[in-house]
């Protein structure tokens, strides 16, 4: 039996290597004989850095920046070899991981622009955002200020980048912008295909991921509103009902008004990887992430790779932490959906690595030795 693993991380838990490992190992125990390959992918999440880097042709920038609250950090972003194109991962920063408490008013995207920043200064003319994993609900507003825009309020007042002042800006002033940026070609890989305003928009569906109340939510997304049309002014592009404009607290807006690309992360890691030469002859395709209900299928890994094993014909599983609208994602095309353990299970116990690893060992375990039952009836 030849099995396909390709799991994105388990937010807070395990890395996209480790989580497939973890299966891998699962698999092994219930089927010593079969032939497992383990790919390593993100889907411009958390990982994404890792995916497109580490077989290819990158040395690693160690920098300083903030972290989404402001607090000093020291972070990574990848720079080819010529020191033409840039690959930057926003959670490195500025992602929830990196916070001990949330907070959905006051985070900013501003240390994933230092780095942006930062490679283009090293002089980078291709530099890819990984727009997923966010602490904040800004509109990008953060990276725009490292980039040199400067954002004020009704009476002139220079605003910090935040969310909460989203619902304040007046204007904007490209005066002092970075020298160069005009010629540097931006490009948002993003996780998800939500656009930046209302029910399915930046503050509605993962503002309360962030810690946003509902009251919260609602000020987010006015906020929104009003930067989004300001935004529009400035830079003559309405981007507000774009696809994946939405993505990493509608940072994605942010790149797209200044005339970024916006592409699917999870297919750019999968076009890096041979995973689609693999399915060809692939008996089993597993994939997993922290929590698979109905996001997995607008736009994250876990719904790309069912889409692509669908074309070749290769049966599809996906293990997650917790698992919601699982009738939603079977009806999609999973075969299995898989909760790692018990749902009477502390959620913070099975957040710990160890515990994590071994949960999800024991589940893949389980679940091939039914299917081998089965299939020897």
């Amino acid at each position: 039996m030849k099995i396909i693993i390709a799991s994105d991380s388990f937010k807070g838990s395990l890395t996209s290597p480790e989580a497939g490992e973890a299966m891998s190992r699962g698999f092994r125990q219930a089927d010593p004989t079969a032939q497992i390959r383990v790919i390593s992918i993100g889907d411009g999440g958390e990982g994404t850095l890792y995916s497109l880097t580490h077989n290819n042709n990158y040395e690693m920038i160690d920098i300083e920046t903030v972290n989404a609250v402001g607090i000093p950090i020291v972070s990574q972003y990848g720079l080819s070899r010529d020191g033409k194109t840039a690959i930057i991962e926003l959670a490195t920063a500025c992602g929830l991981a990196r916070l001990k408490e949330t907070a959905p008013m006051t985070s900013s995207t501003l240390g994933t622009g230092i780095m942006v920043a930062d490679a283009i200064k090293r002089g980078a003319t291709t530099v890819y955002v990984a727009l997923g994993g966010s602490a904040s609900t800004d509109g990008g507003m953060g990276l725009l200020t490292a980039l040199g825009y400067r954002f004020y309020d009704i009476d002139d007042k220079l605003l910090y980048p935040m969310g909460q002042s989203l619902s304040s800006v007046s204007r904007i002033d490209g005066s002092n912008v970075l020298a160069g940026l005009s010629k540097v070609t931006l490009i948002g890989a993003c996780d998800v295909t939500n656009i930046s305003i209302g029910q399915q928009g930046a503050a509605a569906v993962f503002g309360p991921q962030k810690g946003a109340t509902p009251r919260q939510v609602a000020m987010l997304d006015n906020g929104m509103r009003n930067y989004l049309s300001v935004l529009q002014n400035f830079f003559g592009c309405r981007v507000q009902d774009h696809p994946r404009t939405g993505a990493a607290g509608a940072t994605g807006a942010a790149l797209k008004a200044m005339g970024a690309k916006l592409i699917s992360g999870a297919e750019m890691c999968i076009e890096s990887t041979e995973i689609e030469h693999l399915l060809t002859d692939a008996d089993l395709l597993v994939t997993g992430e922290g929590q698979a209900d109905a996001q997995s299928l607008m736009g994250k890994i876990t719904g790309i790779l069912l889409q692509y094993a669908h074309r070749k014909h290769v049966p599809s599983w996906i293990v997650a932490a917790r698992i919601k609208d699982r009738q939603l994602l079977l009806d999609a095309g999973f075969q299995r959906v898989i909760q790692m353990a018990s749902p009477s299970l502390d959620p913070r116990v099975t957040m710990i690595s160890a515990v994590a690893e071994h949960c999800l060992a024991k589940a893949c375990q389980q679940e091939l030795k039914k299917l081998e039952h089965i299939t020897s009836i």
